[in-house]
């Protein structure tokens, strides 16, 4: 899928200046947006906005260390955009937990849960590393046969969350008692 993008939901560009008091710079790229939503949306953009901190005074604010089209996507979804699909999920998921953002976390666990055509392993690794824990409730409860936990458990096994490890093991050990 490289080289494939997805086109905008929603537009976060100049065009948007008559709504938007600041603009965020990521990737070089300018995001116009709305202070007040992204601080109701997250404390992180909360603080940053009406804390005690320097950004608050400012206008233009810089975002290291994130892709451009994650931001894009993650202000989508604070936007009630369906912007999460298999492709963005984790970008997605990556800023909602990096910037204290349940809406975006919950959606995109919602997508994970419904819509994904992930595979069980994959949506079991998401859901730890973000402590999705209906999502890890899921996929424990349809994982039943010995292939099943095989199937589901990741190479190096000190990857795996230790209470997912335990259900996990437990299962196996419910399996060989039958």
């Amino acid at each position: 899928m490289a080289g494939i993008s997805k086109k905008d939901l929603r537009n976060f560009d100049d065009s948007k200046r008559e709504w938007a008091d600041a603009v965020v710079k990521v990737e070089g790229r300018e995001f116009h947006v709305a202070k007040l939503l992204l601080a109701t949306q997250s404390t992180y953009f909360q603080s940053m906005f009406f804390g005690k901190f320097e950004e608050s005074e400012k206008a233009e604010i810089e975002l290291s260390e994130i892709r451009a089209d994650d931001f894009q996507n993650f202000l989508e979804t604070l936007h009630g955009e369906p912007a999460i699909d298999d492709d963005t999920v984790e970008g997605v998921l990556h800023l909602a937990d990096m910037y204290d953002t349940p809406t975006a976390r919950q959606r995109s666990e919602e997508f994970l849960m419904k819509e994904s055509e992930k595979s069980m392993k994959e949506k079991l690794r998401i859901s730890t590393k973000y402590r999705l824990d209906s999502l890890i409730d899921q996929c424990l409860s349809r994982t039943h046969t010995i292939a099943e936990i095989r199937a589901v458990l990741p190479g190096n096994l000190e990857d795996l969350d230790h209470s997912v490890m335990a259900a996990l093991f437990q299962k196996t050990l419910s399996h060989h008692a039958i």
